[in-house]
């Protein structure tokens, strides 16, 4: 796990060495031209000097051993042809056999003498010659010996900028570690927001976000513990009647009551099975759990198997189903989620037409948007009824038709999953109730009028 303290201080270290590198090379370079120019001064100095008193040089060559002239060597040729008088500044440049030639013409040059490079300058007048020379290794020893100064100096800084930045750096990380803390020592069902009150603004943001995760969560869990509540208590009625019914059959004394209790146990079984799967199913539609990756889906190809899967319910209630009007629409989804949405429509649809109805599926595309419509001829909703049936466990007041409230409810999940909009219709087109979907075409297409 990586160490935001760790890589602030490697960070921030790394800059500063690279930019005390970069400054001791230019303060490097900086420094040699200024001694070379402090020193190009120095010999110009000692060779005017030379011209002018040729004869007085000797007493000005006991330098002290800091001074810029030391090991200086000053040759002057005279205008009387005699031989080259050969002034040095100190015994090491008496002694080191350095023989100057008379310079050809005047400034500064640098030649290797006697295996050392030297920096000479020569300058004539009077009709005399004079060059001054010097060992490069002077300028490097002084250079050097400033540098190696200058190196100590920025070390200690450095060291002092490092502990700086340790102990600032951690003392700035000090309003998270207590935001972490503060997280930490939360229960697991203490859902409430986190204090914002004085931290920093860079943290504020993943504060905001915490917070308003914990508010989802919130409304989650609530959720789900009503889901739970709503669940155990339609659970426990079929449950209930199931155990009522096998009483009856241990205690029937006839065959024929013995049959009907043996059909009403059967009923009950089935309601339990029903009411379990469409839980399940429910389960699997919200939006937490795994789905499948959206693909190319047709809803009119989802509209024939939705109806092909529901004729055996709708033959058993002498129900007239089918596609009543048909064009392609493309639409972007899930095909198995779609379909138990159609499916969950055509089943609702079927059980409360009165046995001997109609229920008819178009499907098409107008405007851009994809749309699939289930009409029944049954009793519709009421207006007050419209919005509520698509709660969890709600059937309208004074139904009598057996289910459990949750085949809207799981319509209405995949719906939200799909971004797409379920419209009711009290009366529709065959006078009971329309059951629109509709939702972003994922292809131009033309509906064609509905028919039937």
């Amino acid at each position: 796990m990586t160490s935001l303290r760790r890589t602030l201080i490697v960070s921030m270290l790394m800059a500063v060495v690279s930019v005390v590198l970069a400054g001791t090379f230019a303060v490097h370079r900086e420094l040699a031209e200024e001694l070379g120019e402090l020193y190009d001064a120095e010999l110009a100095r000692e060779a005017g000097g030379a011209l002018r008193a040729p004869a007085g040089l000797e007493p000005d060559f006991a330098k002290a051993h800091d001074d810029p002239g030391q090991d200086t060597v000053v040759t002057v040729w005279k205008a009387d042809g005699s031989a080259p008088l050969v002034l040095a500044g100190n015994s090491a440049a008496r002694l080191s056999g350095v023989v100057l030639q008379r310079p050809q013409r005047a400034g500064y040059t640098t030649e290797l003498l006697g295996g050392r490079l030297w920096r000479t300058y020569g300058i004539t007048g009077n009709g005399a010659w004079v060059i001054a020379a010097q060992p490069m290794a002077v300028r490097d020893h002084a250079t050097g010996k400033i540098e190696r100064r200058l190196r100590l100096l920025l070390a200690a800084m450095v060291a002092v900028i490092a502990v700086l930045v340790w102990y600032l750096v951690g003392r700035g990380l000090v309003p998270l570690r207590r935001f972490a803390e503060e997280v930490a020592q939360r229960s697991p069902g203490a859902l409430q927001p986190v204090t914002t009150g004085g931290i920093p603004a860079e943290i504020a943001p993943v504060a905001a976000a915490l917070n308003a995760l914990l508010g989802r969560l919130e409304h989650a869990l609530a959720a789900q513990q009503t889901f739970v509540a709503d669940a155990a208590h339609e659970l426990l009625t079929p449950l209930t009647a199931v155990q009522v019914h096998l009483q009856v059959l241990e205690r029937a004394q006839t065959e024929k009551r013995r049959d009907a209790a043996r059909d009403d146990l059967r009923h009950g079984l089935n309601r339990c099975t029903r009411l379990a799967r469409q839980l399940l199913a429910l389960a699997r539609q919200s939006p937490d759990a795994p789905h499948p990756p959206f693909g190319m889906v047709d809803l009119s190809a989802v509209a024939a198997d939705a109806v092909s899967e529901a004729q055996p319910a709708a033959l058993a209630r002498q129900t007239d189903l089918g596609v009543a009007a048909s064009s392609p629409a493309g639409v972007r989804g899930e095909a198995d989620g779609l379909r138990l949405l159609v499916r969950n429509l055509i089943d609702n649809a079927i059980k409360y037409t009165p046995p001997g109805g109609r229920v008819d599926l178009l499907t098409g595309i107008t405007d851009g948007i994809a749309w699939l419509t289930v009409s029944d001829n049954g009793p519709g909703i009421p207006d007050g009824d419209r919005q509520r049936v698509f709660d969890r466990f709600f059937r309208g007041g004074g139904s009598e038709v057996d289910g459990s409230g949750l085949g809207l409810a799981i319509v209405r999940e995949i719906a939200n999953r799909h971004d797409a909009d379920v419209r009711l219709t009290s009366p529709g087109k065959l006078g009971g109730l329309d059951a629109e979907l509709r939702m972003a075409a994922a292809a131009a297409g033309r509906s064609h009028p509905a028919t039937g």
